[in-house]
């Protein structure tokens, strides 16, 4: 995969939550007051960051194979082939063992942080879904690469649900720019 495959994956997630902050409003939905809701929100969430587990990550082999991450291009390895394509991530061959008492030996590819990597490894704090439903706050180390701020408003069209404002469609577009010299 990838990495503005992966950026764009989370643009459109981070985009769907603008819409809803933006469609909770009562009055009218102006191109104006959308790119007040819109950039606001983006000055606030601005970070695009991966969780990824703590690194050094050990991924089987096969799971990186062209075949599976063709498929699987928001999983995993996916996104540590993309980081690894642009120098936030090294790769190490190694091997674990797995199967449980039969001790298979099981071949890894081991990534971890470049020194640039290492710098955008941050600890952020993180509302996610919790096992009982509702939401929670956990703290996890993320690696935020990339930055967005609202560009443009392209269109604003609203979805009146019995004759009243209810709904509103907005298409919009983001800058994105990269965090480090990864981008250049």
């Amino acid at each position: 995969m990838k990495l503005s495959t992966f950026i764009r994956t989370a643009v459109v997630a981070i985009a769907s939550l603008g819409v809803l902050t933006a469609c909770n409003k009562t009055e009218p939905l102006t191109t104006e007051s959308a790119t007040t809701v819109l950039a606001d929100y983006y000055k606030t969430n601005k970070d695009i960051c991966a969780y990824l587990g703590d690194f050094p990550v050990s991924v089987p082999t096969r799971e990186l194979s062209p075949a599976i991450t063709s498929i699987m291009t928001d999983g995993l390895p996916a996104r540590l082939l993309a980081l690894e394509s642009v120098a936030l991530v090294t790769r190490s061959n190694g091997s674990e063992a797995s199967g449980g008492q039969f001790k298979v030996s099981t071949p890894v590819a081991k990534f971890d942080l470049t020194t640039e990597g290492k710098a955008l490894y941050t600890m952020r704090e993180q509302e996610v879904l919790g096992t009982t439903g509702g939401t929670k706050k956990v703290a996890r180390n993320e690696l935020c690469f990339a930055t967005r701020a609202l560009d443009s408003i392209v269109k604003v069209q609203e979805k009146p649900v019995d004759g009243k404002p209810d709904r509103a469609v907005i298409t919009f577009k983001l800058k994105i720019e990269p965090r480090g010299s990864w981008g250049e």
